[in-house]
């Protein structure tokens, strides 16, 4: 058993529409802790089925839940936040999101720091599911809150940032082309 972190396991389908993610996160250690993979569209008025970060490095695609920092210099008076699930030692949390084709690396700041930039199309050879996380005992300052039936803690943008840990999936092999800016 890892103790030092949870475990993301991902299953991985492609076809030439979307690529779809499922993924299972469980809490393998003695304390609760909190998820960081739940955002709520404003525009939709509803929680985001397809959120999602895209980093690209080399080969490798790194698909993401969590809270993502502000590029050096920027001064953003609401970052995009996402809410924590807890999760008690052994509980497993489940998610899925569908990415559309073409896949394009993304967060929440990317045009802008990525102005004046190329588009480019890297062809990507192994993917890994990224899980922003927290220890409850650490995370303060939240707002509980109910949303679609799940019970959410939304914390402080650099609260969650602060406190944030990382669990990776192994990686999974795919063949992507995925458009970034260079």
């Amino acid at each position: 058993m890892n103790e030092s972190r949870p475990v993301v396991h991902l299953k991985v389908a492609q076809d030439a529409d979307a690529l779809r993610l499922q993924y299972e996160v469980r809490n393998t250690l003695r304390e609760p802790i909190y998820v960081f993979d739940r955002l709520y569209d404003m525009r939709a008025q509803k929680l985001s089925a397809a959120w999602a970060y895209v980093a690209v490095d080399g080969q490798k695609a790194t698909v993401s839940r969590q809270v993502w920092p502000l590029p050096n210099g920027l001064r953003y008076e609401n970052p995009e936040t996402p809410y924590g699930r807890l999760l008690t030692p052994n509980a497993t949390a489940t998610g899925q999101l569908s990415l559309t084709m073409p896949i394009a690396e993304r967060d929440p700041y990317y045009s802008l720091s990525h102005r004046g930039e190329k588009p480019q199309t890297v062809q990507v050879s192994s993917l890994v599911f990224r899980m922003g996380w927290g220890f409850a005992s650490q995370l303060h300052a939240g707002s509980p809150v109910e949303l679609e039936g799940q019970r959410l803690v939304l914390f402080p943008f650099h609260e969650g940032l602060a406190k944030q840990q990382f669990a990776d999936s192994e990686s999974a092999q795919v063949n992507l082309a995925i458009t970034v800016l260079r």
